[in-house]
């Protein structure tokens, strides 16, 4: 069942500029959703091995539709952060998505955070999702997000990997601690 979207926000914020004049300008958001499976997440990954995903049943097509339907209700354009585990798996779902209008970006294959990988074994693993997903896109993939927002002082090597693999952008940082789950 999709929910009917919020009554209608403000498009426009007034606001002072620098002169003392009141000028209106657009608010600019960034809408992103990861595509994973609720078994994939962080917090599973204790209980529910990379062997047993391909038994579970998925949940993700029903949700996607929902989630697509209410962008298209409220003409949102959105970044899905998506697995190429996911792409490989349901690759008309990520072209719909992409058909829509919305950008394609990677979270890499299987969802391992950022600190399992040497820099050689991570560029393998965003070169491989990066194929996955420019096949079933059909678009460009310029975008990663690091699972579980693993990125730390000690895996800032990630950038100098994506530069190389032709990542034009990184949403991996969080202002916060993570426990990472």
């Amino acid at each position: 069942r999709v929910m009917p979207p919020p009554a209608a926000l403000p498009r426009a914020q007034c606001h002072q500029t620098p002169g003392g004049a009141h000028a209106r300008s657009e608010i600019r958001n960034a809408f992103t959703i990861d595509v994973e499976e609720w078994f994939q997440v962080s917090a599973f990954e204790q209980r529910i091995s990379r062997e047993q995903w391909a038994g579970i049943d998925s949940r993700l097509q029903g949700v996607i539709q929902q989630i697509l339907a209410l962008l298209q209700a409220r003409q949102v354009k959105a970044t899905f952060f998506t697995l190429g585990w996911i792409a490989e798996r349901h690759g008309p779902l990520i072209r719909q998505i992409a058909e829509q209008g919305h950008e394609i970006a990677s979270h890499g294959y299987d969802h391992r955070r950022i600190g399992t990988f040497s820099p050689q074994s991570l560029r393998a693993d965003l070169e491989r999702t990066r194929a996955l997903l420019e096949d079933c896109s059909g678009q460009p993939v310029i975008g990663y997000r690091a699972p579980s927002f693993s990125v730390t002082r000690d895996t800032l090597w990630i950038y100098d990997v994506l530069a190389e693999t032709g990542h034009r952008y990184s949403s991996s940082i969080f202002p916060i601690s993570h426990d990472h789950y």
